[in-house]
């Protein structure tokens, strides 16, 4: 183990596992004593460690050192989640997160780390949150690519964990089939997924839509040229529909559907 600003999750593990020779546990135990970020990554490790060890004790079964980092190391990557805020010129502050399978959660508007913790926290209880502006480059790159008009689609693997039930299910199935430009109403989109009566609750399965944008809840309107509403705001809705041209601003600036 080299000297280095902070512990690596290998290094974590293989404390745990009993794989360090003596030098290095003393570089391992002597580095912890001084760094506050690593006394608290070492509490996290060692909750995750002590419940691998009751579960398998429980089964009676005996595990290797080796198989047991290997456990670890596949336990932590389900258990963290990478969370940033993303700016773009232009276009209000959007905050994303995402977790090994993918983007987990879009959060329009602006938000402070402090308050995107707490909301992370209610949504992912016992998840290990990690601020990572580098995890959510793709995200941030992509947007800002579809903000200026250089994108017609997105290119991300999807966590749908936040996606709750078949109804809810099916209808944010039915959009990612909606292009760049395309349109539907409420009520389309009801009758598309065999629920011709179910506009309003198609309606509330939209507004809970965790990755908005992404999962493209703008390109549903209400009818009769109406926008509908937007998790993010009518003001955002509006431009991202003057992006993929489904609506235009006339002279008095009301928006008129082509």
């Amino acid at each position: 183990m080299q000297t280095v600003a902070h512990i690596s999750e290998n290094d974590f593990i293989a404390f745990f596992c009993h794989e360090m020779d003596g030098e290095n546990k003393h570089i391992f135990q002597q580095h912890l004593q001084k760094c506050q970020q690593c006394i608290g990554d070492f509490e996290t490790y060692q909750n995750i460690f002590d419940g691998m060890q009751t579960i398998f004790q429980s089964q009676g079964k005996e595990i290797s050192p080796s198989q047991m980092h290997t456990i670890m190391l596949e336990e932590t990557q389900k258990r963290k989640i990478y969370y940033s805020r993303l700016n773009f010129s232009g276009f209000p502050s959007i905050s994303a997160a995402m977790t090994n399978l993918g983007l987990v959660k879009i959060f329009l508007g602006e938000m402070d780390l402090f308050k995107l913790d707490e909301r992370l926290n209610r949504l992912f209880p016992g998840k290990w949150l990690i601020h990572s502006e580098e995890a959510l480059y793709p995200v941030q790159k992509q947007l800002q690519e579809y903000f200026n008009k250089r994108r017609t689609s997105f290119d991300l693997q999807l966590d749908r964990s936040l996606i709750k039930g078949d109804f809810q299910s099916k209808v944010l199935d039915e959009i990612m089939h909606l292009g760049f430009g395309e349109h539907l109403t409420y009520g389309e989109l009801a009758k598309r997924i065999n629920q011709p009566t179910a506009s309003r609750a198609v309606g509330n399965a939209l507004g809970k839509n965790p990755i908005p944008i992404i999962i493209p809840c703008h390109r549903i309107l209400a009818g009769h040229g109406q926008l509908g509403g937007f998790t993010g705001g009518i003001e955002l809705k509006k431009e991202l529909l003057k992006i993929e041209n489904i609506y235009h601003s006339s002279v008095n600036d009301q928006l008129s559907l082509f």
